[in-house]
């Protein structure tokens, strides 16, 4: 069974961005789904976002095909926005590796749908999730460290005074994306500082559906407790706000 890597922590830490602003990485952190509309096709699909898209075939002959259609590679970004996640290197198919594009797209609630195979063993799907309604979920600008936020700042600037090109300013932003890890990296290099790694280059192995759940669970207990804590605080503030009113003496 082909194995995909995910940094646990690192998914973690974008979860809980969701309790400061709406990110698009919140939604890639769902349990597991079967697409609903693809069993009278012959086929069921599993989508475990930053590790692997697999496919089943629903079928009682004893060469049954099970087996990963792309394993979590990188962002593809148009428009300076997350359009879609990238999963290569899946099973090999005649002369060529199977791969998946999952698109992203607000929804009610967070669920794969649409899987299909525009050409030969490249398939596409969307990924649907109400976290992805929201007008800033899907930039990535706010997504940055401060340091690549700085220079990309910085960047804007010289584009803008004509400092550099057009094709210069995309060609740097484009480094600056690959940076943080968020395009695939041709070129070895060691990261700059300040930026995240990939989660390819670090984190534990999830082989089973059971190892996401729990840890998708652990997630989602995380979340609630530190949304208590958030309407607390909230509580605290208002009372606060309210003791001050009180407190001013009349004239």
């Amino acid at each position: 069974m082909t194995m995909c890597r995910i940094d646990s922590l690192l998914n973690r830490e974008m979860i809980l961005n969701l309790l400061l602003y709406v990110t698009v990485v919140t939604a890639t952190s769902v349990q597991m789904r079967v697409v609903r509309d693809t069993a009278s096709y012959g086929y069921r699909y599993t989508f475990c976002p930053f590790q692997n898209f697999s496919q089943y075939e629903l079928s009682s002959r004893w060469n049954a095909y099970h087996g990963v259609l792309g394993v979590w590679s990188h962002w593809d970004i148009k428009n300076n926005t997350f359009h879609s996640m990238v999963y290569n290197r899946g099973d090999q198919c005649g002369d060529i590796e199977r791969s998946v594009q999952v698109y992203l797209q607000c929804g009610q609630t967070e669920i794969l749908i649409n899987v299909s195979e525009p050409s030969k063993c490249h398939y596409s799907a969307i990924f649907q999730s109400k976290y992805l309604c929201h007008n800033d979920s899907l930039l990535v600008y706010p997504r940055l460290t401060i340091h690549l936020r700085r220079k990309w700042d910085q960047l804007l600037t010289e584009y803008k005074t004509g400092d550099i090109t057009e094709k210069g300013y995309l060609s740097s932003l484009q480094k600056l994306f690959q940076s943080a890890g968020l395009l695939e990296n041709t070129v070895s290099e060691s990261p700059e500082e300040g930026t995240t790694q990939r989660p390819s280059q670090m984190g534990n192995l999830f082989t089973d559906l059971t190892t996401c759940n729990k840890e998708y669970k652990n997630i989602v207990n995380e979340i609630t407790r530190l949304n208590q804590e958030i309407d607390s605080l909230k509580l605290l503030l208002d009372l606060s706000k309210l003791e001050n009113r009180t407190s001013k003496p009349h004239q």
